[in-house]
């Protein structure tokens, strides 16, 4: 007899601010304008300005192949932000590596446009993909890997329920260099 396969997911997220979604053709004009507006980082962890030339449609059709490729093959998700008031589309948030079996693994990552900062906006969409992963992926263990001097992004962690597991030494390699990170872990049964 053959085992049943669950339903996919559908990957549509939605809160009281934020909608979160993967990209979509239409949203190139959206995408486009959000990374024009950047002038500058704000600081190293800030990596949202982008070469004009990054920028057109062709190489934003080859992203939304990659992303939609990485969910088929079950490696990532990446959910596009967007404003519920303005539609503006503000970050990404990115579930990955997904280690099923006996570990039920997955990790999170964060990006959103300075811009947004400190309206609890990336809380406000990690939590929604965390619940996200936990209910629909049935994982046990998700981890965010955080540069231990990135403090913004360790509070966030923080503030998300995480535990900080501990220092994952040499874990990138950033301008020639290695660098130590922080381990976050939020387990199923951790969730609030």
């Amino acid at each position: 007899m053959r085992r049943k396969t669950p339903p996919r997911p559908k990957f549509l997220i939605k809160t009281d601010r934020l909608t979160l979604r993967p990209l979509r053709r239409p949203d190139y004009k959206v995408w486009r304008e959000a990374y024009l507006e950047v002038k500058k980082n704000k600081n190293k962890y800030d990596r949202t300005l982008r070469k004009r030339s990054d920028l057109t449609e062709r190489k934003f059709l080859k992203l939304l192949q990659r992303q939609s490729l990485a969910r088929r093959l079950d490696q990532r998700v990446e959910f596009a932000i967007f404003r519920n008031d303005t539609g503006q589309f503000i970050g990404m948030v990115y579930l990955f590596v997904f280690v099923r079996a006996i570990f039920k693994h997955g990790m999170l990552g964060y990006s959103l446009f300075s811009s947004q900062w400190g309206k609890g906006l990336a809380l406000e969409a990690s939590k929604a993909v965390l619940d996200f992963a936990f209910d629909q992926f049935d994982l046990h263990r998700i981890v965010a890997i955080i540069d231990k001097d990135n403090k913004r992004s360790n509070s966030l962690a923080r503030r998300l329920g995480m535990t900080r597991e501990g220092r994952w030494r040499g874990a990138v390699q950033e301008k020639g260099r290695w660098v130590d990170h922080q381990v976050w872990v939020m387990l199923s049964e951790d969730r609030s």
